[in-house]
């Protein structure tokens, strides 16, 4: 979140996750019970990527900050600083839109139109 209010600017980092995942669960290799393969991979780099971009998904990287700095004249008196229990309420009422529309929006992007992702292709590549 703090590279992406400095910027302006967040990247998934699915190739990124994936490949030191890889090379770290590797390197301990010896010491897990199952071995780390291309399904763990998948799990770990969906893990990274969702950590990642909740920020930006939220709107803690551009929306809300950018409503903050409004002027009084602009908001016409609205609230524009939301306390820890109002971002923790909107973050969550969020988190529950997102998983009722992943079901719908899956179904008609990815295998109605077969609409191809290019990170999540060039992630699957990579992993293979």
């Amino acid at each position: 979140m703090y590279f992406g209010l400095q910027t302006g600017w967040i990247s998934m980092m699915s190739l990124q996750s994936s490949l030191v995942g890889f090379a770290v669960f590797k390197a301990l290799d010896k010491f897990l019970v199952t071995k780390f393969g291309p399904a763990e991979n998948v799990v770990l780099q969906t893990t990274a990527v969702a950590t990642a971009t909740m920020p930006l998904a939220a709107g803690f990287v551009g929306i809300l900050p950018a409503i903050k700095q409004l002027e009084p004249d602009e908001t016409h008196g609205a609230q524009t600083e939301l306390s820890y229990g109002q971002l923790c309420a909107w973050g969550l009422a969020l988190t529950f839109f997102g998983v009722f529309f992943a079901v719908p929006l899956r179904k008609q992007t990815i295998i109605r139109e077969k609409l191809r992702f290019p990170s999540g292709t060039a992630t699957a590549q990579m992993i293979s």
